[in-house]
């Protein structure tokens, strides 16, 4: 499955205290993405949650000892478009 299309088929389903159903862009949501030796497209998968259309969302990046350069794609590149990244030791 293509990225932009796995962010499209999110389907959330939230409601405000009356009932009625909130949009996705009125949601928070948090998105945690698990990355292992994903150097070559943890650029891309970050930018297509990014453009799902969620006004307020948070992404966290969790990289488990990736040995195949991640963490420096992390640092150097994608560092600035996410909310918090972890690196297990």
């Amino acid at each position: 499955m293509k990225h932009a299309a796995l962010a499209r088929k999110l389907q959330l389903s939230e409601h405000r205290a009356d009932g009625t159903e909130l949009t996705l862009k009125e949601m928070k949501v948090s998105i945690v993405i698990p990355c292992y030796n994903e150097k070559a497209t943890i650029e891309k998968i970050v930018e297509a949650v990014r453009s799902a259309a969620i006004s307020s969302r948070k992404i966290i990046i969790v990289d488990d000892c990736s040995q195949d350069g991640t963490r420096a794609v992390l640092e150097e590149k994608v560092s600035q478009m996410v909310d918090r990244r972890r690196t297990n030791l």
